[in-house]
C-alpha cells in the first residue's frame, strides 16, 4: 500500500474567509483523488487557500492575467511531488452563486479541476486538450459521486443546505 501526503494550509483568517473550507474533507478529497490515479506511487501534494488578492497576484505573475481566479495548480518537478493547488474560496463562491449551486459541490468541482491540472492536462492548449481534461474529470466525478463526494463533502446532514463547514482541523 502507498502512502500519500496532503497539506492543507490556508493564508486566510477564519473569519475573513467567505464562507468556512473545511479543510480535512479538502485533504480527504485530495487524497482520495491520489489514490484513484496512484494506487502505487507514493505521492504528495499541497493545497493552498488563498484571498482573491493573492490569486490575483499569482495570476499575474504566472499567466499575465491580472484578475483573480477561482484556481490555479502549479505541477511540480520532483518526482514524488504533483504540485501545489491554490483556492480561492471568494471566487468559488461568487462563481457557485452565478452557477446556482452550492458553493461546497463547487469547491469540490474545482479541486478536482486544479488537480487534473497537476496530472498534465490543459485545456488551454487547444479544443483536444480541452475535450481530454474534460474526459478526464468526468471519468474521476464518476468515481466520486455520488455516495463518495457526498462523504468528502458532507460528514453532517446540513453541508448541501448551507456552506461547506471549514473548521480549521488537521
Amino acid at each position: 500500500m502507498s502512502w500519500h501526503n496532503v497539506k492543507v494550509l490556508s493564508t486566510l483568517h477564519r473569519l475573513r474567509e467567505p464562507f468556512q473550507v473545511c479543510r480535512w474533507r479538502l485533504k480527504a478529497l485530495m487524497i482520495h483523488l491520489l489514490q484513484l490515479e496512484s494506487a502505487t506511487a507514493p505521492s504528495c501534494l499541497g493545497v493552498h487557500v488563498v484571498d482573491k488578492f493573492t490569486m490575483q497576484s499569482f495570476n499575474e505573475q504566472y499567466r499575465n492575467i491580472p484578475s483573480s481566479t477561482d484556481v490555479l495548480s502549479f505541477p511540480s518537478d520532483i518526482k514524488l511531488d504533483l504540485g501545489d493547488v491554490l483556492i480561492c474560496p471568494e471566487h468559488i463562491l461568487m462563481d457557485a452563486s452565478e452557477l446556482g449551486c452550492d458553493p461546497s459541490a463547487h469547491l469540490a468541482r474545482v479541486a478536482l479541476h486544479g488537480f487534473t491540472h497537476l496530472l498534465g492536462y490543459d485545456h488551454e492548449l487547444d479544443a483536444n486538450h480541452a475535450v481530454q481534461m474534460y474526459q478526464k474529470e468526468l471519468e474521476l466525478l464518476a468515481q466520486l459521486t455520488p455516495s463518495k463526494l457526498y462523504t468528502f463533502q458532507s460528514m453532517r446532514q446540513d453541508a448541501f443546505n448551507g456552506l461547506l463547514p471549514l473548521t480549521i482541523l488537521n
